[in-house]
């Protein structure tokens, strides 16, 4: 989904919807957000005085959410699995740079502003999962790379799915099948250039080594599973 997060007290009533209507144990129903940072909020809590709009909004997804879901399952088929990936690490930076002396800084925007920093560690890779069908042709395709969705564009208050809607069109171009984005661990890994055009560049390009990685893919044998656990993470405080 084209969001900057999955709200527990959406998602919750969500897959359990899903779960329900599919026949399914709700474990099996997992969300998945793109983390665009231009993408609209989620969330149901107190974080906020949710307006009439929001919450109307909310509806809109669920009901296209779960109807999908149960229009997708009526079109399962088997499918053989093949995985591959490639190396995009000019595309990406760790924003958390180490000066000499030991502390650290956040670095938005390339070059540094300070010399003598070390960037942090990046996972340089593409990863693809290429599903197909009987007659050999690809019936979906799954990308994953570690890199923030926060390109931007002229308008940075504009909603926007940012690069993976590139990655996901120029896939779907080529192989005319679904494509599904899904973001790494990105922690502070952020995209090397930003602004205007530079979603179509990054997404383009990244596109380019999905494609290699799909035509390079393994086919893997054997079952997927599902595990699911959930993590509450404890936060510190923000300084007053």
């Amino acid at each position: 989904m084209d969001l900057i997060a999955v709200d527990s007290l959406w998602a919750d009533d969500l897959r359990s919807r899903i779960a329900r209507d599919l026949g399914m144990p709700r474990s099996h129903v997992v969300f998945a957000a793109s983390h665009t940072h231009f993408g609209p909020e989620s969330r149901l809590g107190n974080a906020a005085p949710w307006s009439a709009a929001h919450l109307a909004r909310l509806e809109q997804m669920t009901e296209a959410i779960a109807q999908g879901a149960a229009r997708l399952a009526q079109k399962l088929a088997p499918c053989s699995l093949h995985v591959g990936s490639e190396n995009v690490a000019s595309q990406m930076y760790n924003r958390r740079l180490i000066r000499p002396d030991g502390t650290c800084c956040t670095v938005f925007r390339l070059p540094p502003p300070e010399e003598n920093l070390s960037f942090g560690p990046v996972d340089p890779r593409l990863a693809v999962l290429r599903l197909d069908a009987a007659n050999g042709r690809p019936a979906a395709l799954a990308t994953s790379v570690g890199i923030h969705p926060v390109v931007g564009g002229r308008d940075f208050y504009a909603i926007s799915p940012d690069y993976p809607a590139v990655l996901r069109q120029t896939l779907e171009s080529v192989y005319a099948a679904p494509a599904l984005f899904f973001l790494s661990t990105a922690a502070n890994v952020v995209p090397v250039r930003r602004g205007p055009r530079e979603r179509s560049r990054i997404g383009r390009t990244l596109a380019g080594a999905a494609i290699m990685a799909a035509e390079g893919a393994e086919r893997v044998e054997g079952s997927i599973n599902v595990e699911w656990e959930r993590l509450d993470v404890p936060r510190v405080p923000p300084h007053p």
